[in-house]
């Protein structure tokens, strides 16, 4: 049996043990650094590219807020209180319009209060004496609190050619009184005939609707007359465009019925064999005369409050316009789809409207 020394089977030195764990533990931290250099880039270019998209859509909204917002407000407060752009097509279809009918502007001659101070009592340039009472009447000028509001005239007289009235004090009435100078007064409340009417039969005396209440589009020349408007009822009609049926049926500010009406009458007057005969020739009439200067397109250009392409030529030198229909499209009429689907069920359910801006 061989022996060896002692020594000859002993390890490597620990000096040189200890190196090698030594490089371990520093290619370790190296490894780690590395992987954390990695992730911060990766950190920092996620979110310089996260910044500049946030940045983008801060200008973007800026942008659309300064450009959009007005015309939202203002396409609210027609559809609200009425406009008196004579190219918007919904002129006379406000919602204050279908309650009160028209207002008119009135002179204040004398203002005091009266009752211990309960009541405001002024003295108008107005001559309709009792029948203001009830009715709406806006500050238009006065002190700070009272100012653009308005309140019920709770009782009015005439006396001689003017008409007294007294209304609550203004509950925030901070100034002078003096300082009311002038007011509106709207019609009375659901009191009008509706749109467009004429004088009963000899003896009857009982207004009656004309085919004028099929010519809602003022801008087109339509007959409709808006201080009427303040009837009794509300429904989905010829008298109230802005209400809708809720399944979509029936749009804002289009009635299929009032076209299938007139559908119905060019195609009797011109020997149309049937309504689809009657939209083939008025289809081919507009597409030969698409600025509507014949005559037996009026009536459906008064009929809509929708634009035809037409209404864009001065935007399509392509001859379409910005929804691809050639200018003399005549489909508002003939194929009546919608323009825009609103809530993304598929279906279009609205339509554009020009309000003369």
């Amino acid at each position: 049996m061989i022996h060896f020394p002692q020594r000859c089977l002993s390890y490597a030195p620990r000096s040189y043990r200890r190196a090698g764990v030594l490089l371990l533990v520093v290619l370790s931290m190296l490894t780690l650094f590395m992987l954390l250099g990695v992730t911060y880039l990766v950190m920092a270019a996620r979110v310089r590219s996260t910044s500049k998209a946030f940045l983008k859509l801060a200008a973007d909204q800026a942008q659309t807020a300064v450009t959009l917002t007005p015309l939202l407000k203002d396409a609210a407060l027609q559809v609200i209180r009425g406009t008196g752009n004579a190219r918007s097509t919904i002129k006379g279809h406000d919602l204050l319009a279908d309650k009160y009918g028209s207002s008119a502007r009135v002179a204040v001659v004398d203002r005091r209060f009266v009752a211990n101070g309960q009541l405001l009592q002024l003295l108008l340039n107005s001559d309709q004496g009792s029948g203001l009472a009830g009715r709406v009447l806006t500050y238009l000028s006065g002190p700070d609190g009272i100012a653009n509001t308005s309140s019920r005239i709770a009782a009015a007289e005439g006396i001689s050619g003017q008409t007294r009235v007294w209304l609550p004090r203004p509950s925030r009435l901070t100034g002078s009184i003096n300082l009311i100078e002038n007011v509106l007064i709207n019609g009375r409340d659901f009191s009008g005939p509706g749109f467009s009417t004429r004088s009963g039969a000899a003896g009857q005396g009982i207004p009656s609707l004309d085919n004028s209440a099929f010519e809602p589009n003022m801008a087109a020349g339509g007959g409709i007359v808006p201080s009427d408007a303040n009837e009794d009822y509300d429904a989905v009609d010829e008298q109230n465009w802005a209400l809708a049926v809720a399944d979509g049926s029936v749009r804002s500010f289009e009635r299929q019925s009032v076209y299938d009406y007139l559908l119905r009458e060019y195609g009797r007057v011109n020997d149309a064999a049937s309504l689809d005969a009657a939209k083939a020739a008025l289809a081919a009439l507009a597409s030969s005369s698409p600025s509507f200067s014949d005559a037996r397109l009026l009536p459906f250009r008064k009929a809509t409050l929708r634009p035809f392409a037409y209404d864009h030529w001065r935007d399509a030198p392509g001859g379409t316009d910005f929804t691809g229909k050639p200018l003399g499209s005549f489909d508002v009429i003939v194929n009546n789809s919608g323009d825009i689907d609103n809530d993304g069920d598929g279906t279009l359910d609205s339509v554009w409207l020009d309000l003369g801006n």
